[in-house]
């Protein structure tokens, strides 16, 4: 394949990405709890989200907590203090609160969306030129591989709801994969020209620090990707300066990332989520948590097919590296043989420690594993690629039937290689587990829309008033709302409450609550239990 018709896939590719998810895009109609706290928290100041009980509220009103208003356009120091408070670092939301104080007093699905989708490009990007690189020395048409491991990538239903979250985890994927492509170009030739090693060890620390600052947790891939090469030097006893030089040149920028970030401190040792983390990583529950985890892995990121991927990908692997070895003999083949295991190394121990410190929170716990499994798909898919070549060369009757047959052989190969490395994706789209899309939210704002000029009564707790704008975007049509703690109920006698010819409620409390709004209201009588959703039940009293 030349190199023109490479780069002419690679940029098709890349457009079906972005169409698949402009139309996931449009598909979108609400957000996932952590997606509120993403965009308020880039918005206006703490304090200003905090639900005021007894209090009366416009739609709108509500609405602006979440636009970005002219005295904090590009004020990324309120930005820092917001993340400060809760348990992130900021890299990833003063992105957002770049992209969002563009376009003042609005909000938009999209803003979300067009950074992750831009994130998720380089990490496209960087794939293709991963496993292009990998192979470079070992299989003649590279290009093959490396545009598979790309459309695996491009086309994964998990991909795509990365770029559907607005959170830190595409951005987390994309240093992930600048780091893996580092990575391997460091493993190539360790002996590269001092200029070469330097421009790399930069890019290398620079990747380490933006990592630290955008997820604690991306840093995983790095950290193991790191240890391999460590390892693979000293049984080398070759390049050891270079190493500890790279070493403390990433251990340096995750340094610096303290100093620039000292919340983080509190945040990895301190915090809520530092604190579980650390129990559930070394609280002797790890197998148990494995379990869960995997379970989640099989149902929404392999859509039932984690097994039999696994079973295709470890025989494939083994026949690769077994094959490579015994043909070429292992002094030219072990540089390559060795980024591939450590890759398969820094993969396996990531997704290990992430299932012992992330939340086991049901679907949503997939994204804490979007930047391992961004990198995993493209993997599996290199590797079953790289199999079926080695089987099909040398000296054996397979051989022989490609050779009487070439171009026959060639498509039927890279069908069925293409077919067995796009299965979770297939059976992904068909089982809808692009996630994050909230498609049923658009019958509820519908509701809301119907009934927006009747008052709508927000009943919360106050343990966790935040629940209180997990529904938002249903909150906003109204044009009257009012905030009500559970146990403040003398406040339903309210003149408004009293005249409404209709109110909405919603709460998670018992129904004889209800009561005395229809006994203060000469207008109302009875009350329909209109939806049962995650944390509230839905109310029409008329």
């Amino acid at each position: 394949m030349t190199r023109r018709r490479f780069l002419i896939l690679a940029v098709i590719i890349g457009i079906i990405h972005v169409g698949l998810v402009l139309f996931f895009g449009m598909k979108k109609e609400g957000f996932h709890e952590d997606e509120y706290y993403s965009y308020w928290s880039v918005s206006v100041p703490a304090e200003e989200m905090r639900p005021v009980n007894f209090s009366w509220n416009s739609g709108y009103g509500l609405q602006s907590r979440f636009l970005i208003k002219g005295d904090h356009r590009f004020d990324y120091k309120m930005v820092i203090q917001n993340q400060a408070q809760d348990v992130h670092p900021p890299l990833y939301y003063m992105a957002l609160h770049t992209v969002m104080s563009l376009f003042p007093n609005s909000f938009y699905k999209w803003f979300g969306i067009m950074p992750n989708l831009l994130f998720s490009l380089v990490s496209y990007g960087c794939i293709v030129a991963l496993f292009y690189f990998m192979s470079e020395g070992i299989f003649q048409a590279r290009e093959a591989g490396a545009l598979l491991a790309g459309v695996v990538y491009a086309v994964a239903p998990t991909t795509i709801s990365a770029v559907m979250l607005t959170r830190m985890y595409a951005m987390s994927s994309m240093w992930s994969a600048v780091y893996a492509l580092i990575f391997v170009l460091l493993m190539k030739n360790r002996q590269m020209p001092r200029l070469r090693f330097g421009l790399l060890l930069g890019a290398g620390a620079l990747t380490c620090y933006c990592s630290f600052l955008t997820h604690y947790f991306s840093l995983l891939i790095p950290f193991f990707l790191t240890a391999a090469y460590c390892v693979y030097t000293v049984f080398c006893r070759t390049g050891i300066v270079r190493m500890v030089l790279w070493g403390g040149a990433c251990t340096a920028a995750v340094g610096l990332g303290v100093l620039s970030y000292p919340a983080s401190l509190q945040h990895i040792f301190g915090g809520y989520r530092g604190q579980g983390a650390l129990q559930g990583l070394l609280g002797g529950a790890l197998a148990e948590r494995l379990s869960i985890f995997n379970g989640y892995m099989q149902s929404w990121i392999f859509s039932g097919t984690l097994y039999p991927c696994l079973i295709v990908f470890g025989v494939l692997f083994a026949v690769l590296l077994v094959l490579l070895i015994r043909r070429n003999g292992w002094k030219n083949v072990h540089n390559f043989v060795c980024r591939m295991a450590a890759v398969l190394f820094a993969l396996s121990m990531s997704y290990v420690a992430l299932c012992g410190t992330s939340l086991v929170v049901g679907s949503a716990s997939c994204r804490y594993f979007y930047p391992v499994v961004s990198l995993a798909f493209p993997f599996m898919a290199y590797t079953i690629w790289g199999g079926c070549v080695v089987l099909c060369s040398g000296k054996n009757r397979l051989q022989v039937l490609c050779e009487k047959r070439p171009a026959a052989v060639w498509w039927v190969r890279t069908v069925c290689v293409a077919v067995a490395a796009l299965i979770p994706a297939v059976f992904g789209y068909w089982k809808e587990n692009v996630l994050f899309l909230y498609e049923e939210d658009a019958e509820k704002v519908a509701f809301s829309q119907e009934y927006s000029q009747y008052p709508m009564i927000m009943v919360y707790g106050s343990g966790d008033p935040y629940r209180s704008w997990y529904v938002d975007n249903q909150l906003w049509p109204f044009e009257q709302v009012f905030y009500l703690l559970y146990d403040q109920r003398e406040a339903l006698d309210d003149e408004r409450l009293r005249e409404a010819e209709k109110i909405v409620v919603y709460m998670d409390a018992p129904e004889e609550m209800l009561e005395p709004l229809i006994d203060n209201n000469p207008n109302l009588s009875t009350y329909t239990l209109v939806r049962h959703d995650k944390f509230y039940y839905v109310y029409l009293l008329e």
